[in-house]
């Protein structure tokens, strides 16, 4: 059975990760949904996808939010100015999402914080 101890805690440095995410800013300004939204916006941009309004809509289902809930969430990065909204050029009825080059900013930020957490480290559990 594994005991908690704040010895262990204060040394495993996926903790070190998430108190340093947790300091950012831009994080504290967003709640739960959000951030989830935004990283998911990351992701398909990262992996070379043209996220729609349409399809980040229908991610409201993995999240069992009403796509209204999420529709507010689009605006509110917008807002942030942590993405961008940009009509599609083929059909002007499609609304692409991207990340802005603040959220660029903020993902190079929390990938340095992930490089330097001591993942080199073998826990002891």
């Amino acid at each position: 059975m594994y005991t908690s101890s704040a010895a262990n805690e204060k040394s495993h440095p996926y903790f070190h990760f998430l108190i340093a995410k947790s300091s950012q800013r831009t994080l504290s300004q967003l709640d739960p949904i959000a951030e989830k939204l935004l990283e998911f916006i990351a992701l398909e941009n990262f992996k070379g996808t043209h996220l729609t309004m349409m399809m980040a809509l229908d991610f409201s289902k993995n999240l069992t939010l009403t796509q209204s809930t999420l529709a507010r969430r689009i605006k509110l990065l917008q807002q942030m100015k942590l993405i961008n909204v940009r009509i599609c050029e083929t059909d002007r009825r499609m609304k692409i999402l991207q990340l802005s080059a603040r959220a660029s900013r903020h993902f190079n930020e929390l990938s340095k914080l992930i490089t330097q957490a001591d993942l080199a480290k073998p826990d002891s559990i």
